[in-house]
């Protein structure tokens, strides 16, 4: 199928399978398929709203025991890869509505399959490894299939001796992730599934990748050449459909949760010991890596180490050959970076592509909401603030009849411009 312009979707599978094995294709009966993607969330979820004038309810039945299988493409993409291809379990139907004589319309939310077995798994047993080499275990351990070309998995230079107390696989890998460092010491790991996979990695390699696209709010419509106009598929990519800022700071929040400082205060009930941190996120900063270059804060901004307080208890050689099994030496830091990687968000709705997933960098160019002046150039004219390098936190892909959108949630840890200056 040919690309014709930016948008198109090809819907090459839609299929429904009851437990016995029987299967019917949707294609032709959808209004609308939304999937979702957070790299906040351990699960790919969406919704499906069919119009049905063949019964499907009785005639499967549907009662949350059946399978999705999605394939959808890009026209012109041929690279799986760049398909968005699952297998998904249906565990909802709602919104059942009269839409005629003899037919009704409903929606069906769908999860991950992953999903489904991570609620009916509780893990009770020990762990003692690198937990990088942990996380592969659990997820060839307990994954719908053990294929490691879907793990992607981060180094992790610590290791770590817990029980797992009747724990699914998802609380075994989310504690995991709070635990891990990364080689160069980066505490930032997530836990979440994607369009490539169940992936456990930490920001700091997500900044570290190259942008996929640079998106731009602007008044483009199409290319004037001598002898007329034409559509340009890619630019038509690159343009921003709708775009809105939903944060672009909350002092109070950050203050509240420890972004700018905190101190935590440790104490040991085998050695009778206590200790107090005091944590500063400008003390740190050249210390980690950065989307952009320059803080989101001043140094003049006024924050106190006491104005987020945090107690950690510590058990000292409760695990064989283990002193400290908590994450105490980088709980400040890691809970600084996290929030701040979310300080500043932007929603931004595109035009869809079915190689667009969570986690990619991208960059945005955005103008200034003001007068231009005949001697600004155009450098002069772009938004420092808001323009720059973020990572896609989250993504809906809205696949109606004959279009495909994406709104992304982008975040940013911080600026192109100096606040200082």
């Amino acid at each position: 199928m040919e690309l014709k312009s930016a948008g198109e979707i090809d819907v090459q599978k839609l299929q429904i399978v009851s437990s016995k094995g029987i299967a019917i294709d949707v294609r032709h009966m959808i209004l609308s398929l939304n999937i979702f993607e957070d790299i906040f969330s351990p699960f790919i979820t969406g919704s499906i709203v069919i119009k049905d004038a063949l019964d499907l309810v009785n005639y499967f039945p549907l009662v949350g025991d059946e399978t999705l299988n999605i394939t959808l493409a890009t026209p012109g993409f041929t690279n799986k890869g760049t398909f968005i291809d699952n297998v998904f379990r249906i565990y909802k139907l709602a919104d059942r509505e009269m839409a005629g004589d003899r037919a009704v319309s409903y929606t069906l939310h769908f999860i991950s399959v992953e999903a489904i077995l991570d609620l009916n798994i509780k893990i009770s047993r020990s762990y003692n490894d690198n937990i990088g080499k942990l996380a592969g275990k659990l997820l060839e351990e307990y994954s719908l299939k053990p294929d490691s070309d879907r793990f992607h998995i981060e180094p992790t230079i610590n290791g770590l001796s817990y029980v797992s107390n009747f724990w699914s696989p998802m609380k075994n890998l989310n504690y995991l992730a709070d635990q891990a460092v990364n080689v160069n010491g980066s505490p930032t790991f997530l836990f979440f599934e994607n369009r490539n996979g169940l992936n456990f990695i930490s920001l700091e390699s997500l900044y570290n990748t190259d942008a996929v696209r640079e998106f731009v709010k602007d008044d483009y419509s199409r290319d004037i050449h001598s002898n007329g106009s034409i559509r340009n598929i890619e630019m038509d990519y690159s343009r921003i459909l709708n775009i809105s800022i939903p944060t672009s700071f909350d002092y109070i929040q950050n203050i509240q949760n420890g972004t700018y400082s905190s101190t935590l205060i440790t104490h040991d009930i085998t050695t009778k010991n206590y200790v107090v941190r005091p944590f500063d996120i400008l003390e740190h900063y050249s210390k980690d890596k950065r989307l952009n270059k320059y803080p989101l804060i001043t140094k003049k901004l006024n924050h106190t180490p006491v104005s987020a307080m945090a107690t950690i208890h510590k058990a000292n050689a409760i695990l064989t050959g283990n002193h400290d099994v908590t994450n105490s030496k980088y709980f400040q830091r890691r809970r600084s970076l996290l929030q701040l990687a979310e300080s500043c968000k932007i929603e931004i709705t595109v035009l869809g592509r079915t190689d667009y997933t969570v986690g990619q960098k991208v960059k945005l160019k955005l103008y200034k909401n003001a007068p231009v002046e005949k001697k600004d150039t155009e450098k002069d004219t772009i938004d420092d603030m808001f323009s720059g390098f973020y990572i896609i936190s989250s993504i809906r892909h809205n696949i109606g009849t004959s279009l495909h959108e994406c709104t992304f949630e982008l975040i940013k840890d911080s600026f192109d411009i100096d606040l200082n200056k």
